[in-house]
């Protein structure tokens, strides 16, 4: 059906004076005349501190916790409309090996007076550390103020030697205070790669005690594959996650048509893919991370700095 044929189907849709309104049916997709639209907002661009990577991200309040590959840490303020640098500072888990996918904080702090509740930093890397730990999230405890940060807690992730092959990335719903890690099961474009989701009750932190934290997969409290629940083709650049509201936000892809920007947007109680939003045009850049505030999503971006995306209501 063309422009016109459509235009015209819907004026002989609307009911006339003095006509009875009759009701029809017809086969095909609904037609509607509405889009579903946004708007992207440039925040402000990042400054870089070392000769490496953007990573994760995450705001609280008016913080805004910018992470740079093997763990340096950028402190600006928002408003949610532009960016104020206050300094830098080097994460408690920095190493070379800690790529810092992802950022994300929880609702609790060490002692009531901190200025942040703790930063869950994903490593990201399969390369075994000293002790033959790979697979974990550092639990870091950041001050703005004097611009400091102390590794409180390791979560340590134990799998059978060979099971998946892929980097795990996490995310924490700090709402309902459960740890989500999303694994590649062989790696970003590996043959055969599925992607495994599993959710886990966020480890408590009271005190040293509680530095080191093992869990297994039969610790899950859910696991599946996306692969289950979504049959589309599948094969993103995995890249940082976030959680608001029962949605998994995940920016995926590095900004170039063959591997576009695109953020997908999973609902974890009912496992379907709720949106696929294409930012290959309006965000040609690699995504990085996600972050929520006061009803925006933010997303930092390697080349073109903070972005803001607003889901307007049709």
């Amino acid at each position: 059906m063309n422009k016109l044929h459509l235009l015209t189907f819907c004026l002989l849709a609307l009911p006339l004076t003095g006509t009875a309104q009759k009701n029809s049916t017809y086969t095909g997709p609904s037609i509607s005349l509405n889009e579903n639209k946004m708007t992207v907002t440039s925040v402000g661009k990042l400054e870089r501190t070392a000769k490496t990577s953007f990573q994760g991200m995450d705001i609280c309040g008016d913080w805004l916790i910018s992470l740079e590959h093997s763990g340096i840490a950028t402190v600006y303020q928002t408003d949610g409309k532009s960016l104020s640098r206050k300094g830098h500072l080097t994460l408690g888990s920095s190493h070379r090996s800690n790529h810092c996918n992802s950022a994300n904080f929880s609702n609790h702090k060490v002692e009531a007076g901190d200025p942040l509740p703790l930063l869950y930093v994903s490593r990201c890397n399969t390369v075994k550390m000293a002790d033959g730990t790979d697979r974990m999230v550092f639990v870091e405890r950041i001050d703005p103020i004097n611009m400091k940060s102390e590794l409180v807690q390791r979560v340590v992730l134990q799998i059978k030697p060979g099971a998946w092959t892929g980097n795990s990335t996490w995310a924490v719903d700090k709402d309902n205070d459960f740890l989500y890690c999303l694994t590649n099961t062989v790696s970003n474009k590996g043959k055969g790669n599925r992607h495994i989701l599993q959710k886990f009750r966020l480890p408590a932190y009271t005190g040293t005690q509680d530095s080191l934290v093992f869990i297994t997969p039969s610790d899950a409290l859910e696991e599946y594959y996306l692969e289950d629940y979504y049959n589309k083709p599948f094969s993103p650049i995995m890249q940082g996650l976030t959680v608001k509201n029962g949605m998994l936000f995940i920016p995926t892809g590095v900004g170039v048509p063959k591997e576009p920007s695109i953020l997908y947007v999973w609902d974890l109680g009912k496992r379907y893919m709720r949106n696929e939003v294409d930012l290959q045009d309006a965000i040609p850049s690699e995504l990085e991370d996600a972050a929520c505030r006061q009803g925006s999503l933010f997303l930092q971006t390697q080349s073109m700095g903070i972005q803001r995306v607003d889901f307007l209501e049709k």
